[in-house]
């Protein structure tokens, strides 16, 4: 069950790693009651999207049945 998601616009050009041009987005997904195998199949749908998407943070939380995931996603203005 999709608890939250978060966005906040990321450093975009003020990002000096970044190229000219691209900018980023935070996204931050809390899920609950997710069993180990769906976990997974969110974690492979990251890795195989067509966007770049970069996970920074993953906290589990085994008393609550959560988890939180930090993503960056890039994209071009």
């Amino acid at each position: 069950l999709l608890k939250d998601v978060a966005l906040e616009e990321g450093r975009g050009d003020g990002d000096k790693s970044l190229p000219k041009g691209v900018k980023s987005i935070d996204l931050v997904v809390t899920v609950t009651g997710g069993d180990y195998a769906t976990l997974k199949r969110f974690l492979e749908a990251i890795e195989k999207s067509g966007r770049i998407l970069d996970v920074q943070n993953f906290v589990f939380s085994r008393g609550l049945q959560s988890y939180t995931i930090n993503v960056q996603a890039y994209y071009r203005e």
